[in-house]
């Protein structure tokens, strides 16, 4: 503590404070940071060790806008989930959901880790790490992970597929079938949309937004159905513009994969033929609710391996004091199936 003190240009006791998550220390955003910064350099996320303290519970926030149900349905769905639960249950270890309100969850949270009897730690999925949030839990030193793929920005530990990689394997394919004018399907500020410009720079391609077809966010409460109606509707206005054709696609997204392979075969087109098509996930083959014989080409995301990975670190953290910020990324391999083919003129 003394280190990380001089090192920030602060007391002893401001360190002391702000580790100890103190809500009414006053000081600057900027030092707040520089100190946490230096602390994950000298020590990082310091857990608690095995006692016989320990709930043997891990609990992961749900947005409580998602029905019980639903979330009970996504989590015996999920292969990750699945493999993590299977190490945690190993361990003695229980994994359980909890609903928080999205807009309050800072707060929920902090009350959680406080209380000290609710869990020994907690797994993000994706949309709820935000800046405060992993402050939250860097502060008070806390067991976590998330595997979301934007969460690595706000500091916190994550295992994730490693998405530059996977794409720069799809951008060699394309570049190989032909294709030069590759556009992206998806968000505008999706995390992977700066990976996808730096995989096309890399190859030496064109990068053009006039290639890509946006999709805008949709409404918080959106479910799939909706969403899939949506994606369809942009792809299908998207192939309405002949102004700039791009010759292929990188989705976002298995899910918006699929979503403009049914567009283009509404339009009498066929993916692979017209317009190739890469998607993200692979959920053909390890979605169960997906029973057609898999035909996308897609970057794989090996979930059980990033499930399993999700449970050992954050076991390390509660059982053995493991005490570093870590970004860790699964290999991953792209599976080429028939939506890519020969780049069309």
């Amino acid at each position: 503590m003394t280190k990380i003190a001089e090192e920030a240009g602060v007391s002893i006791a401001v360190v002391s404070r702000l580790l100890r998550g103190d809500r009414t220390l006053r000081i600057s955003d900027a030092r707040r940071r520089i100190i946490l910064d230096i602390s994950d350099r000298c020590g990082g996320v310091r857990a608690r060790k095995n006692s016989p303290s320990l709930t043997k519970t891990i609990l992961m926030p749900i947005n409580r806008r998602f029905s019980g149900t639903w979330a009970e349905q996504q989590f015996l769905r999920s292969p990750i989930l699945g493999a993590a639960e299977q190490e945690f249950r190993d361990a003695g270890f229980t994994l359980n959901l909890s609903l928080f309100d999205h807009q309050a969850r800072v707060a929920q949270i902090d009350a959680l880790i406080r209380s000290g009897s609710a869990c020994d730690g907690l797994v993000f999925s994706s949309g709820i790490v935000n800046e405060e949030l992993g402050e939250l839990v860097r502060s008070m030193r806390f067991p976590h992970v998330s595997w979301s793929t934007d969460a690595e920005r706000y500091q916190v530990c994550t295992v994730n597929v490693h998405s530059a990689d996977g794409l720069r394997q799809a951008v060699a394919h394309l570049k190989e079938l032909g294709h030069r004018r590759i556009g992206f399907f998806g968000l505008r500020d999706h995390p992977r949309y700066p990976l996808v410009v730096a995989s096309l720079v890399s190859a030496g391609l064109p990068v053009d937004e006039r290639y890509s077809c946006w999709l805008e966010a949709g409404p918080e409460n959106e479910g799939e159905d909706e969403l899939k109606a949506r994606a369809i509707a942009a792809f299908g206005n998207w192939m309405r513009d002949d102004s700039v054709r791009s010759t292929a696609f990188l989705c976002s997204n298995d899910f918006l994969a699929l979503a403009a392979a049914e567009a283009m075969r509404s339009r009498g087109l066929t993916p692979g033929r017209e317009l190739s098509l890469v998607g993200f996930d692979n959920i053909e083959e390890y979605d169960e609710k997906l029973s057609s014989k898999p035909f996308l080409t897609t970057i794989d995301r090996p979930s059980r391996t990033i499930g399993t990975r999700v449970a050992q670190l954050l076991l390390n953290q509660i059982l053995h004091g493991q005490t570093q910020i870590v970004h860790e990324r699964v290999p991953t391999r792209l599976i080429i199936r028939q939506s890519t083919g020969q780049a069309v003129p």
